[in-house]
């Protein structure tokens, strides 16, 4: 199995084990708050 970012793949199986999605609001204010921090990315 592999892990990355929000989905687990089962390689050996050829299926998906669990997919979360992040809402596009909240993604756009978690950038926001770190290019304040950091600059753009």
């Amino acid at each position: 199995m592999c892990g990355q970012g929000g989905q687990v793949y089962d390689a050996g199986e050829h299926r998906l084990l669990t997919s979360v999605t992040l809402d596009r609001r909240l993604a756009a204010l978690a950038l926001a708050k770190i290019e304040s921090e950091v600059g753009p990315l």
